[in-house]
């Protein structure tokens, strides 16, 4: 048990090094050892609160911090919280679909746009799939389309993003590994120019999973375009152009 707990400690230490690359900021502390493991053993899974990273100003973290389940906040600033749901190992939560539903419900009285990530030990049963398969990429409705956080064109503002993930995405920093190509997202204009030099229509691109280890360690969204660099020791650094899908 203490084993699988210091794995669980590691896991939740490196999502504060993945919120960085995916482009997040957490609004809850991170809890030392006792703390956190009484916490996640007690509820069941941990809740972490994130926001987009392009908040900088404190003023506006402690608003969205102080107003994320308050009904009565007006987000006239589209902002949108993302959710990170770490369950833990011994829990049976994830593989009842009641069980997620009462959870989801919980974290839909926002008046906040958000998405969410589930992190579990184990693959999620079938139920549970179904469920999250049914209401995923669900519109938005209270959104002001006069303005928009999102760093790049292909915004994702208008829809429910839920990501379902193992604990091997996170029990070490992919980024770090040795045999990891770097990843980086492009912006709408670098695509543009990109596509213009190749001769190409993003269509025609090979296609990279956003289910992808090095894509769920980043902020890319479906639509955006991977520029991931090899070095080879006969070739040098050669660069490598790919899109992000969802589906092969």
């Amino acid at each position: 048990m203490t084993s699988l707990n210091n794995t669980l400690y590691s896991i939740y230490n490196n999502l504060y090094i993945f919120f960085n690359y995916r482009n997040l900021t957490a609004l809850d502390p991170k809890l030392e050892y006792d703390e956190f493991i009484k916490y996640i053993y007690n509820n069941e899974y941990c809740l972490i609160h994130t926001i987009n990273n392009n908040i900088k100003d404190q003023k506006e973290l402690n608003e969205i911090k102080d107003n994320i389940y308050n009904l009565k906040y007006k987000n006239t600033k589209n902002y949108k919280i993302t959710y990170i749901l770490l369950f833990h190992h011994s829990t049976e939560v994830y593989s009842k679909s009641p069980e997620i539903k009462k959870i989801l419900n919980i974290l839909s009285k926002t008046p906040f746009l958000y998405n969410i990530i589930i992190i579990t030990k184990n693959t999620l049963s079938t139920h549970v799939k179904n469920y999250i398969s049914n209401i995923n990429n669900k519109k938005i409705e209270n959104i002001n389309k006069n303005t928009c956080n999102c760093d790049y064109n292909y915004c994702d503002c208008t829809k429910l993003n839920i990501f379902t993930y193992e604990y091997d995405r996170f029990t070490f920093i992919i980024p770090n590994h040795i045999l990891y190509n770097k990843h980086r997202i492009l912006t709408y204009e670098e695509e543009q120019e990109i596509l213009e030099n190749l001769y190409i229509t993003k269509s025609k691109l090979p296609i990279i999973l956003i289910s992808d280890p090095p894509i769920i360690w980043s902020s890319g969204i479906v639509g955006n375009i991977v520029e991931i660099t090899r070095n080879d020791d006969i070739t040098g650094m050669s660069l490598y152009y790919r899109v992000i899908r969802d589906i092969p």
